[in-house]
C-alpha cells in the first residue's frame, strides 16, 4: 500500500514537470507534412501582417492548442460529457414572465432570462406580433442575467421573445393581461351574480319542500282487476300529482308492456291518472310515475300468480323518492272499472 502511495505522488510529479516544461509549446493541427522544416514560409500565409513579403492567401485552416502531458490531456477529456451537460442545460435558459405592478391605466410586465452563457436578446410582443416600447434593459456579468420591462394599455396575450444568435436558439413565454384588473365595476357584477345565483338555488330547494309539506306527495297504487285463469287486469292509480304525470307498466325485467290509454281526472292543478295493462303471466309487474319538470320519478311494484287470486284488493304501495303532489280532497271522481264495481 506504501508503495502505491509513493508510485502514485511520483507520476503526479512527473507529469507536473512535463508540463511545466510545455507550458511555452503551443500544439497546431492542420499543417500539411511535407512543410517540415519550412514551418516559418507556411506560417506567413496564415499571419499576413508578419511576413516580411506580401504572401498568397490559404484556404487551409489551422487549429492551436496548448501543449499538454498525455496524463494531463487524459483528464481534460474526462470532463468532456459533463460539460457538454452543463452547456446543454444552462446556455439556453427559457425566460419567465410575471406582472410587476399596475399603474393607472396599464399593467408593468417584467421578462427575465438567467444564466444565459450566451448573451440574449430579449423583446417584447402583443398578440399580433408587434413589436413594444420597453422601459429597462438589464444584463449583468460574465454569465447573463437580462430583465426587460414593458407597459401595456390592452387587454390580450403577450408574448416576451429571447433569441440567442450565438448558439442558433429562440425560446419565448406568453402571458394574459388585463390591464385593468378587477375594477370596482367587475366586482359589482361578479357579487351581483353570485347573489342571485344563490338566491335562485334556495328558491327551488325551498319551493320543493314547501309542495312536499304542504301539498304530500301523490298517492300511487295499483289494484287487480278481473283476474280469470289465463289473465289479470291490473289498475295503475296516482292521485293528486301536480305537475301532471306520466305512467307505464314494467315487468320484472324492466321491459314495457302495452297499455290502455291513461284516463285522468284534473282538478284544479292536480291530476288523477288511471293506467290498465292485462298480464298473462306469474311475474313482479311495476308501474313507474315520472315528472320531468320536477326531475322526480317513483313506482309501486305487485306479485302476480297463475292462477290468479281473488278478484279485487289493493297492493300496498312501494314507492321511492319524495314527490311534488297536491291535496286529496273529498271531492276527487273515482275511477269506474268497466265490470261496473267502483274502487275501494
Amino acid at each position: 500500500m506504501e508503495l502505491r502511495t509513493q508510485l502514485d505522488q511520483l507520476t503526479t510529479k512527473l507529469t507536473d514537470l512535463e508540463d511545466r516544461d510545455r507550458r511555452n509549446n503551443v500544439r497546431i493541427v492542420g499543417l500539411l507534412e511535407a512543410v517540415e522544416g519550412q514551418l516559418q514560409q507556411t506560417m506567413y500565409p496564415h499571419f499576413p501582417t508578419e511576413a516580411p513579403t506580401a504572401a498568397a492567401p490559404t484556404t487551409t485552416t489551422l487549429l492551436f492548442f496548448p501543449d499538454f502531458s498525455p496524463s494531463t490531456t487524459a483528464r481534460r477529456k474526462s470532463f468532456s460529457p459533463a460539460m457538454k451537460k452543463a452547456k446543454a442545460m444552462d446556455t439556453a435558459p427559457q425566460p419567465s414572465v410575471r406582472k410587476l405592478k399596475q399603474t393607472k391605466d396599464g399593467m408593468q410586465l417584467q421578462c427575465e432570462v438567467r444564466g444565459a452563457f450566451s448573451k440574449p436578446e430579449l423583446h417584447w410582443e402583443d398578440g399580433a406580433g408587434n413589436f413594444l416600447p420597453v422601459e429597462e434593459v438589464t444584463d449583468r456579468g460574465r454569465i447573463y442575467d437580462v430583465i426587460l420591462q414593458t407597459t401595456v394599455y390592452k387587454t390580450g396575450i403577450y408574448r416576451c421573445v429571447a433569441t440567442q444568435k450565438g448558439i442558433n436558439h429562440q425560446a419565448h413565454a406568453d402571458i394574459p393581461v388585463s390591464p385593468h384588473g378587477f375594477t370596482g365595476g367587475h366586482i359589482a357584477g361578479l357579487v351581483i351574480a353570485s347573489v342571485g345565483f344563490v338566491v335562485l338555488v334556495v328558491y327551488r330547494w325551498w319551493y320543493r319542500i314547501k309542495s312536499c309539506l304542504m301539498k304530500g306527495a301523490p298517492q300511487l297504487s295499483i289494484r287487480i282487476l278481473e283476474p280469470t285463469n289465463d289473465r289479470v287486469v291490473l289498475q295503475c292509480e296516482v292521485r293528486g300529482a301536480s305537475p301532471k304525470p306520466k305512467l307505464h307498466w314494467e315487468d320484472g325485467a324492466g321491459n314495457k308492456l302495452q297499455a290502455d290509454e291513461p284516463q285522468e281526472i284534473k282538478r284544479g292543478r292536480l291530476y288523477d291518472i288511471f293506467l290498465r295493462t292485462i298480464v298473462t303471466k306469474t311475474d313482479i309487474y311495476r308501474c313507474v310515475v315520472t315528472q320531468k319538470e320536477i326531475n322526480y320519478q317513483t313506482y309501486a311494484e305487485t306479485y302476480v300468480h297463475f292462477p290468479a287470486p281473488t278478484p279485487y284488493y289493493e297492493v300496498p304501495l312501494l314507492s321511492t323518492g319524495l314527490k311534488d303532489g297536491g291535496d286529496d280532497d273529498e271531492t276527487s271522481i273515482p275511477f269506474m272499472p268497466s265490470n261496473g264495481n267502483s274502487p275501494v
